[in-house]
């Protein structure tokens, strides 16, 4: 693999609020290295106002030590998709809001980041990717599982023959209630997960697939015990005035299928349950010929597969210890930048990932709705 750039990539931020997930998580995963700050010099901000762009570029101002240039959303003339100081933007806004974010900076040329689902349903994500085909630009998409410093270890075990050839993997996923995802209660700023599109276990499935390989069939049952979801602002506080939605999907569903390498997949997925002692978020097994790999977790996101929390991980039942998960979402995050800093060597997923994630999301659902085993197209997942 090629060395991280050296020239810097300079970077734009749309999204970048006091709070939530760009603000303790992303902007914080490009610059909390003196490394990472070095191969990215993040040099704007875009918010909504006039206001939060000037206090947010102040903030962060003083994080990397040199003058951000703030943009708001209510100036059409000077925006940062024309910054020609930027050679990537990255892009952290609600999923109904990512499509007409993303089109100008795409249309400007400019290399970029987004978080998963890359657009509402899979139409507009393929027009985002198709968009950046036309213009020829570098993309980089949020499913940082597979820069887990666990999942990379697991990836590096089965590589070197730990377990021999793998023979089946299982998994049993359970979404607690107070995440706020799917029913009985979906939190208010993630109801784009009740649309049909969107089908349950991206982030398992990118995970998966990255480790073991694409999938040539699957089949799908599900159970509902939860016909509605009501949207709620914090677990069991409903939106006044947001009628519940119908539970596009099952609460419950299994899905079995076969991967190109001929191994067995079955996937077990819950959600509707409280989080109480005992209770597993995660238990993931990766069975070979000579040995076998689980990774198990009892955290709230431990569901996600690595993608927020790592989960504790087992070689035929002796624990292996991990370095680097100490460092948490933020150090995963940071992998997923220097495999980007690499160019096109670097391993992180990109738009045409997402594509290829909701094409085999599509199946499952075509799965789950006939009743039959449904063949995937490989070569959308290649």
């Amino acid at each position: 693999m090629s060395s991280p750039s050296l020239t810097p990539i300079k970077v734009g931020f749309i999204g970048l609020s006091k709070h939530g997930w760009a603000s303790y998580a992303l902007a914080p995963s490009i610059t909390h290295s003196p490394t990472l700050r070095e191969t990215f010099k993040l040099k704007a901000v875009s918010t909504t106002s006039q206001a939060s762009a000037q206090e947010t570029a102040g903030k962060w101002a003083e994080v990397v030590g040199h003058a951000i240039e703030p943009y708001h959303t209510g100036d059409a003339t000077r925006t940062i998709a024309k910054d020609p100081n930027l050679d990537m933007v990255l892009v952290a806004v609600n999923t109904m809001r990512q499509r007409s974010a993303l089109l100008p900076i795409i249309e400007a040329g400019k290399d970029f980041f987004v978080e998963w689902p890359a657009g509402r349903g899979l139409s507009e994500t393929l027009e985002i990717a198709d968009a950046a085909k036309k213009y020829g630009v570098r993309t980089m998409v949020c499913l940082q599982g597979r820069e887990s410093f666990v999942i990379r270890k697991v990836k590096e075990l089965i590589k070197g023959g730990a377990i021999g050839k793998v023979l089946s993997t299982s998994i049993v996923a359970t979404f607690p209630l107070e995440a706020g995802f799917w029913a009985p209660e979906t939190n208010q700023d993630r109801k784009y997960v009740l649309d049909k599109e969107n089908v349950p276990m991206a982030h398992q499935l990118e995970t998966l697939t990255h480790i073991l390989g694409p999938f040539t069939s699957v089949s799908a049952t599900g159970a509902t015990h939860y016909t509605t979801s009501t949207i709620v602002s914090a677990p069991g506080v409903p939106v006044p005035g947001e009628a519940p939605r119908p539970s596009i999907f099952p609460d419950h569903f299994a899905v079995t299928g076969t991967l190109a390498s001929g191994a067995l997949v079955n996937i077990v997925w819950r959600s509707g349950m409280k989080t109480v002692p005992g209770r597993r978020t995660l238990l993931w097994e990766i069975d070979g010929e000579e040995g076998s790999i689980r990774m198990e977790s009892f955290k709230a996101m431990g569901v996600f597969m690595a993608t927020f929390d790592d989960p504790d991980l087992y070689l035929n039942g002796e624990k292996v210890e991990v370095e680097g998960v100490e460092q948490g979402v933020i150090g995963r995050l940071g992998n997923a930048w220097m495999e980007y800093a690499k160019g096109p060597d670097g391993n992180h997923a990109t738009i045409d990932d997402a594509v290829k994630l909701k094409l085999l999301l599509k199946t499952i659902a075509k799965a789950l709705e006939t009743g039959d085993r449904v063949l995937v197209d490989t070569k959308a997942q290649e």
